[in-house]
């Protein structure tokens, strides 16, 4: 199977080079290696699969198989989510969050939710985590985090059934990020 996907990959399929850089990257037959992983999803993504584009984007941003480069990443995840990839739009929605950019990160976030992707819903659960303090403000936080948990988004779950403040990612927005104070979007 690999040797044909590599054959249609050099022909210039950008699904082969896709699913191969999947199990270059998972280490399906013995094959791990992140390096050709990242280079087969730039060549995807290159082709306009834009599913590579996430991968290509999560690998740059981790500095798995490619340098970490959070502003590469950046503009793979907008390439993509402008292309109309939900997980493109969480991943630029995350590291914008994550840079402090609130009003953006959660216009973007948003998007990705409304799109299905729970990472999306996940962020805008925390943001409005991060602002309860209000009751709107917990309703649309356990609103966002069902809908992620139903997006197959595992921490979401718990927290959708935790009152706001009890949560341990309550405090850490989810994930690291900048020191500025989010405030609950509507």
């Amino acid at each position: 199977m690999a040797e044909r996907l590599t054959g249609e990959c050099e022909d210039g399929d950008a699904r082969a080079c896709s699913i191969l850089g999947v199990m270059y990257e998972r280490g399906t037959g013995r094959m791990h290696r992140p390096d050709m992983a990242a280079h087969l999803y730039r060549r995807a993504c290159q082709g306009g699969n834009l599913p590579s584009c996430v991968h290509l984007g999560r690998l740059m941003e981790q500095g798995l198989g490619a340098p970490r480069d959070a502003a590469a990443a950046e503009m793979t995840y907008e390439l993509a989510c402008h292309g109309g990839e939900a997980e493109g739009c969480a991943g630029l929605g995350r590291l914008l969050l994550l840079r402090g950019e609130l009003r953006r990160g959660a216009m973007v976030s948003r998007r990705a939710c409304r799109e299905g992707a729970g990472e999306g819903c996940f962020a805008m659960a925390s943001l409005h985590r991060q602002g309860a303090s209000s009751a709107r403000s917990a309703d649309r936080a356990r609103h966002y985090d069902v809908r992620a948990c139903g997006l197959g988004v595992e921490r979401a779950c718990a927290r959708a059934t935790t009152p706001i403040g009890a949560h341990p990612s309550d405090a850490r927005f989810g994930y690291e990020r900048s020191s500025s104070r989010a405030t609950a979007p509507q």
